[in-house]
């Protein structure tokens, strides 16, 4: 990396106290460029007091390499008083031959001032003199930084470009002002949908809604405040971070507060203007990205919509429809909505099979789950019931609204005979036999079946690990049971628990919970 200050570009970058460092960190699973002042702690892109001079930025990257406190690289912090904006093209180059994508070589020489190459490799920065008037911060894999962003510096000046910050703010703005086919998106653009803040919009429609507004200085549709505040004191409480929730994220300020301008249908714009705004009161970072806001709508839309179900579900709002097939299928959206929210995951169907004691499978798009009425009935089995089926931890309800749910599930409930699998016996029978035929078990004992978990023959008796045929019911049949269940049906169809010593690697020995298997269920049998 070059020293920087012998490039006119940096030098004139250096004339601004507003230089951080960066360290690759880990947050939510993914890498992210974490921005830190020189004494070590994080740097904020809103607060000038976390900067620092070019010169203590530098030496302090240059320390960091012979420490254990490491940094990556420098960094610059945009402001809305600095004549400088940054210009981020994503994914358009070859890190290993460094060659460049048409699209974004085009860019570059239309533009025409400083360009270095991007920590990746796999991109560039261009920097110039000018704040552009842009209608957003994004197009296609352009991406400008004006104010309240950082930008990584490499000072690896890209070759054929001027080593001057050049004044291009009107051509950046000619580029913005041509046809988005002019330029490579990263997804394909969905259908447009109608501009009206309904929750099932997609994140493109509302970020195109939304961009024009994104702006430091944004302010809330005054009137429509004011008289939501009047009629529901809780907004202004929670404008005013005067709640119970004195620990909360901006994120999840942004989120509540959305909630309430979703529920008097305010559109997605003065939503967005009026977050900003309210993260300008509390002094949060802005966050001027329309995805960011159009995300947090959407949520909003969906808490809204699964309050709504649950409503539904709870308050005998089911009675008023007579037609049988109708109210099934709205309680079965409504209990998708209300367990789920904007998950994709759909309940299918409820059947109540005619076994001695019924039995009932809750079908999803994801799996289903099989169980007594008393999984139904308590909520912490059905919630694990879901988890298994599903993956997803479902919300818990008050004890009388879950019964009204619990007994919505029984009345749309398909009935449906399954002849001798009518009993636990014959249904534990039933997947024995289909069981035994995708795992047959070796002929010759081996603690290598037994450690994998398959059957196995022991002097002349069959026996499983009751662990590994559940999981082959849940992964083959799609059907989730619980063990406690599923060991009464086994008893049922006259297996028997017992338990075998295992050798194991290291020449210790562990012992293993297994099931034998009656005689006549394999015997005779093609295994």
């Amino acid at each position: 990396m070059s020293t920087g200050l012998d490039i006119p570009a940096i030098k004139e970058l250096a004339t601004h106290n507003q230089w951080v460092l960066w360290r690759t960190m880990t947050r939510k699973g993914k890498p992210t460029k974490v921005p830190f002042n020189p004494s070590g702690r994080p740097a904020k892109v809103n607060d000038p007091k976390t900067w620092a001079d070019f010169r203590t930025a530098a030496q302090c990257l240059s320390f960091s390499e012979l420490g254990e406190e490491k940094y990556d690289g420098l960094g610059f912090v945009f402001t809305a008083d600095c004549p400088v904006t940054g210009i981020d093209l994503d994914k358009c180059r070859d890190s290993k031959t460094g060659t460049m994508e048409p699209w974004a070589d085009g860019i570059i020489k239309r533009i025409n001032s400083y360009t270095e190459i991007s920590p990746s490799g796999s991109g560039v920065h261009i920097l110039i003199r000018g704040k552009p008037d842009l209608p957003r911060n994004r197009k296609g894999r352009i991406e400008v930084y004006k104010d309240l962003r950082y930008f990584t510096v490499t000072c690896e000046h890209m070759p054929g470009t001027p080593d001057t910050l050049e004044e291009r703010a009107d051509r950046l703005v000619g580029i913005f002002g041509e046809d988005e086919e002019k330029q490579p998106e990263l997804k394909p653009k969905s259908e447009e949908k109608p501009a009206r803040p309904t929750g099932d919009r997609d994140i493109d429609s509302l970020v195109r809604e939304i961009a024009p507004v994104i702006k430091a200085d944004a302010e809330p549709p005054f009137e429509k405040f004011e008289a939501l505040c009047d009629n529901a004191p809780v907004v202004r409480d929670t404008w005013d971070h005067k709640t119970k929730h004195v620990d909360w994220s901006a994120s999840e300020w942004d989120l509540s507060l959305a909630s309430y301008f979703v529920a008097t249908g305010w559109s997605a714009s003065e939503i967005t203007c009026a977050l900003i705004a309210h993260r300008r009161r509390h002094g949060d970072d802005l966050k001027l990205r329309a995805d960011y806001y159009a995300r947090t709508i959407k949520r909003a839309h969906s808490n809204r919509e699964r309050a709504d179900a649950n409503d539904f579900l709870t308050d005998g709002q089911t009675s008023e429809i007579e037609d049988v097939g109708e109210r099934r299928a709205k309680i079965l959206t409504a209990m998708s909505e209300g367990f789920f929210g904007e998950r994709n995951v759909k309940i299918l169907r409820i059947v109540k099979y005619t076994s001695d004691p019924p039995l009932y499978k809750i079908v999803t798009s994801h799996g289903s789950v099989l169980g007594e009425s008393s999984t139904l009935l308590t909520q912490r089995s059905f919630q694990r019931a879901m988890l298994e089926a599903a993956n997803i931890v479902i919300p818990l309800y008050k004890n009388a609204k879950w019964f009204r749910i619990v007994q919505h599930m029984m009345d749309i409930a398909e009935i449906e005979s399954i002849g001798t699998e009518a009993t636990d016996s014959g249904q534990a029978i039933s997947w024995m036999q289909r069981y035994l035929i995708d795992r047959p078990p070796p002929k010759i004992y081996t603690t290598d079946a037994v450690n994998e978990g398959n059957p196995f023959l022991y002097h002349d008796d069959l026996f499983i690990l009751g662990t590994d045929m559940l999981t082959w019911l849940k992964q083959s049949l799609g059907v989730s049971i619980g063990s406690k269940k599923f060991g009464a049906m086994l008893r049922a169809a006259g297996c028997t628990p017992d338990s075998k010593s295992v050798l194991k690697e290291d020449g210790n020995y562990s012992t293993k919970s297994v099931w034998k298997i009656p005689t006549d269920l394999w015997k005779g049998k093609p295994l």
